[in-house]
């Protein structure tokens, strides 16, 4: 059932970039939110990796500002 769940969140959260994309004209301030968005989930991602290029705070600031 997790399965199902994540189906119906991933859904709900890919609609609401659409319809959010859909009602919201770009400004540099929207620009902005995403920008940091982008950068805080992907720095997020980081958290449980055991590499050691990422465990590197330079590797890991460069890999996420680039991506």
């Amino acid at each position: 059932m997790v399965w199902l769940r994540e189906i119906i969140v991933y859904t709900v959260y890919m609609y609401g970039f659409i319809l959010f994309s859909i009602l919201f004209k770009p400004s540099i301030l929207t620009l902005l939110i995403f920008f940091i968005y982008c950068i805080y989930t992907t720095w997020n991602l980081y958290i449980n990796c055991n590499s050691k290029i990422i465990n590197n705070i330079t590797n890991k600031i460069f890999i996420t500002i680039f991506y």
